[in-house]
């Protein structure tokens, strides 16, 4: 692995598509505030409402596309992208434009297919005409599962506790939502084109920069493909990206001066606390502290999970407290690499609930866990009965300050 390694982007990539969309907007060929039914023909009529600013900033109301439980499904085959969204047609809107915001990959296929139908080039022609040759950025391109990429890193998951390659994902499958690829020298020299604008107006990439207000006045961290919620009170401009086998984080930390990229080629990495812990070596001002416990509504369930974790401590796991699928997720060879973990860190010392979040059928938890000589931070998903269905658990990998 070197500096020229090239990785999957995953939603990094957005940050792109956001940019050729405003080179379109400066052109006067598309409308922030059009409806997008003006530039693409056979989609719903009460998509009409939507515009192409609800795409750029998630407030489009859309659902997501449905894809096949199976990675095969989606890394292996070409697709046509209005087939695709065909799969939320029969779907009502999740809310009215404008009135919410919720994280859409839908949204951003949109907007690939926007460009095409607005500039006459093919999605990938446009950026690398338009962005990537004026910026220097001589490798970032679509993935090819059959082409030959050089530098091309593989990437990595895991099933049943063991590594597995997992294939390239086409050109059409993640499209204009992921499917982009770079190595950490052409995202530098992306970086520093921000900087000094090249591709686009300084006005208009603070456009980008700027946080959605909804309907009724309110504002989330969220701009055009950016995310941006400040470190520590600190501005910073930001996206992770996920694609089977890669996951990935570029933090601009406008007012220091900084960024730092983090391209990872295993599904397990944690790649946007590594950049902020990075960040805080070179700034301690950025550096990640301390989050404060919340009080928590279910102190019983969560007294009942410290006994499940002591547990797997000792290689032993409460199947009971499982859903279906999570028991299928966690054979024997799992259990016994996070036993190792935790037998290697000691006795648990105290469990904090961080963060609790209620979603339709489910309840999200986020946990700190001190143990005798280390911290692990958990992040488990239970059903409303209290079953667990997904269990995720991590080693801290810098101290907090």
């Amino acid at each position: 692995m070197t500096p020229k390694t090239l990785f999957g982007l995953g939603s990094i990539s957005k940050q792109f598509t956001a940019t050729a969309i405003m080179q379109l907007v400066e052109e006067g060929r598309v409308g922030l505030d059009e409806p997008i039914t003006r530039y693409v023909d056979s989609l719903p009529a009460h998509w009409a409402r939507i515009t192409v600013r609800h795409l750029l900033t998630h407030t489009s109301g859309l659902p997501e596309e449905h894809w096949r439980p199976s990675f095969v499904e989606f890394d292996r085959f070409e697709h046509n992208q209005l087939d695709v969204l065909r799969t939320i047609f029969a779907d009502s809107l999740e809310f009215p434009p404008g009135a919410g915001w919720a994280y859409r990959n839908s949204a951003y296929r949109l907007l690939g297919m926007i460009i095409e139908r607005a500039s006459g080039e093919s999605y990938w022609t446009r950026l690398e005409r338009r962005v990537f040759r004026p910026v220097g950025m001589t490798t970032t391109r679509s993935s090819d599962p059959k082409s030959i990429i050089p530098n091309r890193a593989r990437g990595y998951g895991k099933e049943r506790g063991r590594i597995v390659n997992r294939d390239a994902v086409t050109e059409t499958a993640a499209f204009s939502e992921g499917a982009l690829m770079s190595s950490v020298v052409d995202l530098a020299r992306w970086d520093s084109s921000l900087y000094r604008p090249r591709v686009l107006s300084a006005a208009s990439l603070e456009q980008m920069w700027t946080p959605v207000r909804l309907a009724d006045g309110s504002t989330r961290p969220y701009g055009f493909g950016w995310s941006l919620s400040p470190t520590n009170g600190v501005r910073t401009v930001s996206h992770a990206g996920g694609l089977p086998g890669f996951v990935t984080t570029f933090a601009r930390y406008v007012a220091k001066g900084l960024t730092v990229i983090v391209l990872t080629n295993a599904e397990w990495a944690a790649p946007s606390r590594l950049a902020a812990s990075i960040a805080g070596l070179y700034e301690r001002e950025l550096a990640p502290r301390r989050q404060p416990p919340i009080a928590d509504p279910d102190s019983g369930w969560s007294a009942g999970l410290r006994g499940l974790i002591e547990g797997i401590s000792h290689n032993e796991l409460d199947r009971s407290r499982l859903t279906s699928e999570a028991q299928d997720d966690w054979p024997a060879e799992v259990v016994q690499e996070k036993a190792r973990l935790l037998t290697r860190l000691g006795r648990v010392r105290t469990l904090e609930l961080l963060q609790r979040t209620e979603l339709r059928d489910l309840v999200s938890r986020r946990y700190r866990i001190r143990l005798d000589r280390g911290t692990v931070l958990l992040t488990i998903l239970a059903d409303r009965a209290g079953l667990v269905r997904e269990l995720d658990l991590e080693e801290a990998i810098l101290a907090e300050h």
